[in-house]
């Protein structure tokens, strides 16, 4: 057994450790699916949380352009407002967290 099924288990995307008889148990969900339920975890845990900064590295274009196309789809249905940061090098990413200082989000999302 997977411990990637286990933990498909416990975040919910997946009823049971036992096989539906579905093929989509056993596969990977798609990013935008894991996107929202990501998201959905955030708003479970920071219930008041509104403003979200989100980390993307600009080097990864396509996985950049999705996950913020996620975001942008799934953030309304959480009622949640995001201020995108890209960063690759040391220096983007303790400029953002100095932005994030002086503005700072009620959460952080950091994209893989």
């Amino acid at each position: 057994m997977s411990s990637l099924l286990a933990t498909k288990v416990k975040l919910g995307l997946v009823a049971s450790l036992r096989s539906t008889g579905r093929q989509s148990d056993w596969s990977q969900f798609s990013a935008a699916e894991l996107t929202a339920k990501r998201l959905q975890l955030l708003g479970e845990l920071l219930p008041d949380a509104a403003r979200v900064a989100v980390m993307v590295s600009p080097a990864t274009v396509a996985n950049t352009e999705a996950t913020l196309r996620d975001i942008e789809a799934a953030g309304p249905t959480f009622g949640l407002q995001f201020q995108v940061f890209k960063a690759d090098t040391s220096r983007e990413i303790d400029a953002s967290f100095e932005s994030m200082r002086r503005e700072p989000p009620n959460a952080l999302f950091v994209a893989a």
